[in-house]
Formats: structure tokens, sequence, C-alpha cells
């Protein structure tokens, strides 16, 4: 069943979740801010390319995403230092939402008629 963050009918190549941040909860023991349940997301992600993605990025242009979506849709719904699941990766299981996530949202773009969204793979231990 496709929920309201899908974009249109058609099928995409990708399923992604998302974990956004609970602007409402309070911080936990350890100062983090908790997520809300992970929504599911059908949107092409593609890993970047080209020069000014490398001059960006540098050596992490091989642990970063990115996807476009419609701005109508998407505009002011994801931030930067949501979770994201990617490459296979599910919120199936989890104690706590976010806990299983792999990616963090590191860059939210405005562009004319899209939300370009930039990925960033979390490194173990960094958290």
């Amino acid at each position: 069943m496709r929920d309201d963050f899908n974009q249109t009918k058609r099928s995409f190549d990708d399923v992604i979740y998302i974990a956004q941040k609970d602007t409402e909860s309070v911080l936990d023991d350890y100062g983090n801010k908790a997520y809300c349940e992970p929504k599911k997301l059908f949107c092409c992600v593609s890993p970047l390319d080209g020069y000014t993605d490398v001059t960006a990025y540098g050596e992490k242009v091989t642990k970063t995403y990115k996807t476009y979506l419609d701005k109508r849709k998407f505009n002011d719904v994801f931030h930067e230092g949501d979770k994201v699941y990617l490459d296979g990766a599910t919120p199936k299981n989890e104690k706590a939402y976010g806990s299983k996530a792999n990616y963090l949202i590191d860059s939210v773009r405005n562009q004319n008629r899209k939300i370009c969204i930039y990925f960033q793979k979390i490194s173990k231990g960094s958290e």
C-alpha cells in the first residue's frame, strides 16, 4: 500500500525509508533527539557523479547518493539530519526509530521545480 510520501502512481527503482527528527520530543540521555516512525518513499536514488559533485564531496563522493523530489509536495518535509535506510536496509524489528538507518540527509537543496536531497553514509562509530 502506498502512503502520501509517494510521488506518482508509477513504479520507481528504489524503495527507501526516511525517519524524520521528532521536533516535539525531548532529548534522550545522550542529548540526541528522537526520530519519528520511518515512512516509505518510492523514488530514484543515484550516486554522485560529475565535476561539481567530486569537487564538493571529495573522497566522500563514493558514500553519497542524491535524489530529486517534487518541490510542491515535499517542500519543508525533509531536513538535514533525518535518517535514511538505503542499500536494502529496512526499519523492520528496530527497537528505536532510526537505529538501523545507514544514511543521513546531508543537504536539502531547493531548486525551481524539484528539491535535491543528498544522503551521506553513516560511518560506524560516528554516533
